[in-house]
């Protein structure tokens, strides 16, 4: 009984060398589409752009679809982003850890809950009730806060 190491050690050096080529073509070709799929992305979040901000007529077909074409291109950009920086050596690095990704989580959570509550008291400092009347403008500002902290 031959093991598998031995029965490659008789096969001609030329084919293992192809089998190897192929593997590293395999790879390459993987990474290319990714590429490919991340070049479409931005393309069309640059499209989805160009259309939302184009000017027209408040009567023109079209102008009802411009604001979907804004969210569009938001979420475009944003997958794109999230994307490119994963791709990134040092992202890779970091998020192979499990540590890493709990104190990201606590990180995160804990200036969602701060930002909540700040934008809260920011407006019952203004309307002087209380801010659950209120809640998309509080989610606003939620979310503006948690870009500003």
């Amino acid at each position: 009984m031959k093991n598998d190491t031995s029965e490659l050690s008789n096969l001609p050096t030329a084919f293992v060398k192809k089998l190897q080529n192929y593997d590293e073509l395999k790879k390459r070709q993987d990474e290319s589409e990714k590429s490919y799929a991340l070049i479409v992305i931005g393309i069309l979040a640059l499209i989805c752009l160009a259309l939302g901000i184009a000017k027209t007529d408040s009567e023109d077909w079209f102008s009802q679809w411009q604001f979907t074409c804004i969210l569009l291109s938001i979420i475009f950009s944003t997958l794109w982003l999230g994307v490119f920086i994963e791709r990134t050596l040092i992202f890779k690095v970091l998020w192979n850890s499990i540590i890493t990704k709990c104190i990201t989580s606590i990180a995160i959570s804990g200036l969602i809950i701060f930002c909540t509550a700040k934008s809260s008291a920011l407006l019952n400092g203004v309307f002087g009730i209380d801010s659950s009347s209120f809640p998309y403008t509080r989610s606003f500002l939620t979310g503006f806060l948690f870009l500003k902290y």
